[in-house]
């Protein structure tokens, strides 16, 4: 539904609707606070793409939330995320 009805992006703040799974590698974003994503994107400090995660990654049944990979580890240390809209906004969601 959000392509069909190019749906804008919402910006909700860094770090809002967000909480970081340091076990996992993976932070949860609520889709009711980030509304209309189509993907997550991971970058780490100097900009460069680490993940993509689309939208109801590891989320459950309902759609509520996704999983947003995050990794740190090796040479690969995750420092932010951006919220993707379908027309390629991208909104920073959360930062460690």
């Amino acid at each position: 539904r959000t392509y069909a009805n190019k749906a804008a992006l919402t910006d909700a703040g860094v770090n809002r609707g967000t909480s970081y799974d340091a076990a996992l590698s993976r932070v949860t974003v609520q889709h009711s606070v980030w509304k209309n994503v189509v993907a997550f994107e991971t970058y780490d400090a100097s900009g460069k793409l680490l993940r993509i995660s689309m939208q109801g990654l590891g989320g459950d049944s309902s759609n509520t939330y996704t999983q947003v990979l995050f990794p740190e580890k090796g040479d690969e240390i995750s420092s932010y995320i951006m919220a993707v809209g379908w027309d390629g906004t991208r909104i920073k969601c959360y930062q460690k």
